[in-house]
């Protein structure tokens, strides 16, 4: 029966922590890429902070993927959840984030 128990607390736990990093989006191989090749492979970006510029790259900005859009609830309306990708001035993601919706508009 502990043996039973056990194997249980590995299955939930399994299950949870493959859960909360369940994205189509890799990190690792984003880091270091520009907009375009980000783009390239995964599509369109579904929010921006600014316009590309006149080389079509994000400069100095974040942009992000939805991973769980807004919805309507009995007590509101949820947040967005975006996996969001940070590019500095040269045009080149420095980091990633899963981050909150409300960018404005």
């Amino acid at each position: 029966m502990k043996k039973m128990r056990v194997l249980f607390l590995i299955l939930v736990l399994s299950l949870i922590f493959s859960a909360c990093s369940d994205y189509k989006y890799d990190d690792e191989w984003i880091v270091g890429k520009s907009s375009a090749q980000i783009e390239e492979k995964y599509g369109s970006f579904d929010r921006r902070a600014v316009a590309y510029d006149a080389d079509g790259l994000l400069r100095n900005c974040r942009a992000g993927y939805v991973i769980e859009p807004s919805r309507k609830t009995w007590h509101g309306k949820t947040t967005e959840q975006l996996f969001c990708v940070h590019f500095d001035a040269d045009g080149i993601a420095v980091s990633t984030e899963v981050c909150s919706g409300n960018w404005g508009g």
